[in-house]
This record gives structure tokens, sequence and C-alpha cells, in this order.
């Protein structure tokens, strides 16, 4: 699964692929009932576990239904891979500023898809929703406009669990699930903070997991890394430790890096 959204229209485009295996022949209108179709379902959970949006009906067309081949170990079984959009999802449910009981942390999806026979007097397949799905927030839009004219997202996440650290960041795929149809994919992000308050952006220093740190203030896409609030400074060169602070972020491209005017993202603040 992979989630793309656009930061210039605000919302996000979430693409659901499932693997699915039954001895019908699927398709995505009911042969019996009129207007009945074969739909896709998500929801969107807080940390506490409250659905903050639903969308239990979206069509999924013939084109979704796609029969890859039979079960090696059961040739009765059909295999398909099915696949469904909701788009126009509000981004704020995935920013890093949107207040914690309205942000999306987890991701639920299932579907109903109609076989083409009278199975059943003609009832669907239905799938529950499946068990969450960790999200850092979401990806950004890596099918539209190029790399260097695009705000791919990064994932500034004010705690973590590892020791010695006071943050994490994340790269734009680190969740590993990203596969663009069109257009090439960012290399990664270049940070930047200041405290709020302060007038001067900074590049980002982080860690990797073996204590190795690195100054230049890029992650890549697929990476984990972590900060340390000792290492954030202020305008008159003094430690920040503690406190608000701002971050942006943009796309890098390339070694060395071709995206040096790419647009800025909005600012997010977080408090460490």
């Amino acid at each position: 699964m992979c989630l793309t959204g656009n930061r210039y229209v605000a919302i996000i485009n979430m693409t659901v692929n499932f693997t699915f295996k039954t001895p019908f022949t699927l398709t995505d209108l009911s042969p019996i009932y009129s207007g009945q179709y074969s739909k896709g379902k998500i929801r969107l959970k807080n940390a506490a576990g409250t659905t903050i949006f639903q969308d239990a009906a979206i069509p999924i067309a013939l084109s979704g239904i796609t029969l890859t081949g039979t079960d090696p170990g059961d040739p009765d079984l059909n295999i398909y891979e099915i696949s469904f959009t909701r788009t126009n999802v509000n981004q704020y449910f995935f920013n890093g500023s949107t207040p914690a009981q309205d942000r999306a942390v987890s991701f639920e999806a299932g579907f109903t898809v109609y076989p083409d026979c009278e199975y059943g007097n003609g009832f669907p397949i239905s799938t529950a929703y499946s068990t969450p799905v960790h999200l850092l927030y979401a990806h950004g839009d890596m099918f539209g406009p190029a790399v260097c004219n695009r705000v791919d997202y990064a994932y500034i996440i004010p705690t973590t669990s590892a020791p010695g650290y006071n943050g994490t960041i994340a790269g734009t795929d680190v969740l590993g699930d990203c596969n663009p149809a069109s257009g090439l994919m960012n290399t990664g992000s270049y940070i930047q903070y200041k405290k709020q308050g302060q007038s001067t952006w900074r590049q980002l220093k982080m860690y990797d997991s073996t204590g190795a740190s690195r100054n230049d203030g890029i992650i890549f896409i697929s990476e984990l890394l972590f900060i340390k609030t000792t290492d954030f400074i202020l305008d008159n060169s003094s430690s920040g430790g503690t406190g608000m602070y701002e971050f942006r972020y943009r796309n890098t491209q390339d070694n060395p890096d071709v995206c040096t005017n790419a647009p800025w993202s909005a600012i997010e603040t977080y408090t460490f």
C-alpha cells in the first residue's frame, strides 16, 4: 500500500491493494441485483483508537479486479489482485501539526466483491477491516510534478524509544511500500530547523542506529534516523535544548543534489 497526496491542493489519494484467493470468478457488478457493485472500505483512527474518517462505499472498477493465476497448492483457487482508490481525503488527518485527536496513526481497509455467478443467492464476498497498518503520516505526491517541483513528505517525530535520543526522523518511503507508476521518487529530503522565535534556519544533525552522525541535513527515503536536542543551536550559537522548534524540508535528488531550488514544505512545529 502506498498513500499519495498533493501538497498544493491539500488532499490525499489513498490506494489499497489486496491479494485474494477464491474459487469463484470475480466481477465489479452484481449479476443479480441491479445497482449493486463491488466496493472497498477504509477507515482512519487516531492514537486513542477512535475512527476519525471512514468510507465503506468506494467503487471497485472491473480494471481493479485482476486475475493473476491460480494457487500452486490448490488449482481450484483463483488468485486476484484487488485495487481501489479513495480520492480527496483531507491532508489535515496526516499533517504532523494536526492535533492528536484528529491525526491518523492507523489505517484499516477491506472490501466487498461480487462473483459472476449466483453464489449464495447473489450475496457478495466480504472481508472484515484488516489489522491496522501503522502510518507515520502519509506519503507526498510521487505521481504528479517532477521531483524538484514538488514536496514529498519527511517525518519529524518528537519522541523515540531509542536511548540517548529525543526524536526520530523518517524518509519519504520508510515503510518501503511506494512504487510510483510514473515519474521518479525523490532520493531524499533536506531538513532544516530553528527554535520558534529565532531567525536562522540550520541543517539538521541526525544519527543512524550505530550512533554515527550525519551533519548534512539529508535523510534518504528509506532511512530512519535519530536526533538529540543537545545538538539544536540558537541564533547566538548557544545550545537550544528543549522547547518548541520549527522544521521545513525539501526534496533532494541524486548526489550531488540537483534539487537545490526545490520548494520548501509548510513549516511544522514540534515540542521537544
